[in-house]
């Protein structure tokens, strides 16, 4: 009997199971995408060259068209040149004067404008008079001695002196020293006084021609409330102070007056001594002392309001007054020249110098003018 031949059966779902199906499948994805990003960053660079060729080479786009980078792909900023700052003008060691009162300074607006057009003219010193000669004092002292000669209408000082220094200037408080009508009668002691009679303030003149009562340049409580004023317009920032009168007052018409306990001390002597006080104090603020005085004065022709020639006094700056009807004023100026470290001028009327007078003055080694208005 003829014997069939065995079947031989394939178990094709033993081996193709579900399973292995879904792994076949997530293996064929997992291969397209890595070659479709492969393919992504391969042709990318190709794309964006392209693109750079087309707007650029071929000038299918203006660069001024260009849009601005996405947020999602920033570029590092650009380095920027820093703006470079206006310098503030510096103040000038030498060149023309001006001399102010303290009314033109009355608010903070009109010191700027006052001191803008000073500036325009080419001056480089602005004197303030903080202290006239009227013994007014013209802003809020906290001095003791000079409560009763305020101001009723003070100014803002140190605004004043922010304006002059704005405006590329120095600031300068003008000082009257011992013209002082008003001081006297906060304390006598302060005063010149008549002989034989204590506590009597003496007058410059008789009370019908106005008289008025003086300082005692050898009280040493007056001497204090000039520094004290001086070193207080230092600290509303004026960096230097200019000294009038800083005299005897004229007693060559009555022989009346008394200044008490001299000590044997000469005027000479004495403001000599004043001097070095004020210029060491001042200098220990880090500010500059001036003093004025008339021509006459510093030269020695006239020794009655200071007792010997200013020149021999010690002072570092000297602004010379010069009398308008001068026969000579260049001789004058002469007469004058190194009497100081340094050494300016002006008119006592407070005119402007004639423009040869000022070139005389700069020949004699001046190193500035005070102008008028």
């Amino acid at each position: 009997m003829k014997q069939k031949g065995k079947k031989i059966k394939r178990y094709k779902g033993a081996f193709d199971t579900r399973g292995h199906r879904v792994r076949r499948v997530l293996t064929a994805i997992v291969v397209i995408a890595l070659l479709f990003v492969g393919g992504y960053f391969i042709a990318r660079p190709l794309l964006d060259a392209g693109a750079h060729l087309w707007y650029f080479g071929l000038g299918g786009a203006d660069s001024s068209s260009q849009p601005q980078p996405s947020s999602s792909s920033p570029e590092a900023p650009q380095p920027t040149a820093a703006p470079t700052p206006t310098p503030t003008p510096a103040p000038q060691e030498s060149g023309d004067w001006a001399i102010v009162t303290a009314p033109q300074m009355s608010t903070p607006e009109q010191a700027a404008t006052t001191a803008q057009a000073l500036a325009e003219k080419g001056v480089t010193h602005v004197v303030v008079q903080l202290k006239d000669s009227e013994g007014t004092v013209w802003y809020a002292s906290a001095v003791e001695s000079a409560a009763r000669s305020l101001s009723e209408t003070p100014i803002d000082a140190a605004a004043a002196a922010e304006a002059i220094r704005d405006a590329g200037m120095t600031p300068v408080a003008g000082v009257c020293a011992y013209r002082d009508p008003l001081a006297p009668y906060a304390d006598k002691s302060m005063a010149v006084q008549y002989a034989g009679e204590e506590g009597v303030l003496w007058l410059d003149n008789s009370p019908a021609n106005n008289g008025k009562p003086w300082l005692n340049p050898y009280s040493e409580t007056a001497r204090a409330y000039v520094q004290a004023i001086a070193l207080e317009t230092v600290e509303l920032g004026f960096e230097q102070v200019l000294f009038t009168d800083m005299t005897l007052p004229d007693v060559r018409s009555t022989s009346s007056a008394n200044f008490g306990n001299t000590t044997g001390l000469e005027p000479g002597a004495l403001f000599t001594q004043t001097v070095e006080a004020l210029q060491t104090a001042l200098a220990e603020q880090n500010a500059v002392c001036w003093f004025a005085y008339p021509a006459a004065s510093v030269s020695g022709e006239d020794l009655h309001l200071t007792g010997a020639p200013v020149s021999t006094f010690g002072m570092e700056n000297l602004l010379v007054l010069l009398p308008d009807d001068a026969e000579d004023p260049a001789a004058v100026l002469h007469s004058c020249a190194g009497a100081a470290e340094t050494v300016v001028f002006g008119m006592e009327s407070g005119q402007t110098p004639a423009d040869d007078l000022r070139a005389a003055a700069e020949e004699e080694g001046y190193q500035g003018a005070v102008i008028g208005e």
